[in-house]
């Protein structure tokens, strides 16, 4: 029951609000009234025909397309405040505050891996690391644009500029916001091992998005993954 919860709430979150965004900005441009239904119809059919998720390129491509048209200055406020202009990204202070979270997160895995250990709460590994470290070589090395590139912008569009900063920020406030998107995006990840961690990594990103902007929390969120996936391919090539 729980797993059909879970799946539900991932093709709500995953593959239904990519489209509802791409549209309801898209809606503010001058444009034929058919061609919001072209876009359904476009997005339906790629979604079905690319259905493995790790393979499917449609939510990704419609959240850029988002992200352009706040570009073209359809919300000029929004592209602005959250520096969508990834020129504004200072790398350096963007890689100071991957070090100092990242360092977090290594003691927050230890710290619950102990406690697991501890009352011996039997964990497995999160699914999609599970079915990595199972993959060959070519196929991890294909996986690398999806984990590192789409995935990251995908979510942090999704969880934290969506749902933290526009639905529920407004509504329940700054801190219930972070702490409610981040348990929604940690639980969707169904796992237990990696629900703590996963959940600090939402509370990072949520400061960062709301401190620094939507590119400083991609970019913590595509390290953090590759070196989960740096790990993996490290361990195959040994």
């Amino acid at each position: 029951m729980i797993e059909i919860i879970v799946d539900i709430f991932i093709i709500i979150f995953i593959y239904v609000f990519p489209i509802v965004i791409f549209i309801k900005y898209f809606s503010k441009t001058k444009h034929n009234k058919y061609m919001n239904f072209l876009y359904i119809v476009i997005y339906a059919v790629g979604v079905i025909i690319t259905s493995n998720f790790m393979d499917n390129l449609f939510p990704f491509i419609f959240i850029i397309l988002s992200i352009l048209i706040l570009k073209n200055n359809i919300d000029e406020n929004d592209y602005d405040k959250y520096s969508f202009s990834i020129r504004r990204v200072n790398i350096i202070k963007a890689a100071e505050y991957f070090i100092v979270f990242y360092t977090m997160n290594i003691v927050a895995a230890f710290i619950f891996q102990w406690i697991f250990l501890k009352f011996n709460i039997d964990v497995q590994q999160q699914e999609v690391v599970s079915d990595m470290e199972k993959m060959k070589l070519l196929s991890i090395i294909k996986y690398i644009p999806v984990s590192v590139i789409f995935a990251p912008i995908l979510e942090e569009f999704i969880f934290r500029f969506i749902l933290f900063e526009k639905i529920l920020k407004g509504k329940i406030g700054l801190y219930a916001s972070c702490i409610v998107s981040s348990m929604l995006f940690s639980t969707l990840h169904y796992n237990l091992k990696a629900l703590p961690v996963l959940f600090i990594l939402a509370v990072e990103n949520c400061y960062l998005i709301h401190k620094k902007g939507f590119w400083y929390s991609v970019l913590n969120h595509s390290l953090f993954n590759f070196i989960t996936v740096a790990a993996i391919l490290s361990d195959k090539i040994k």
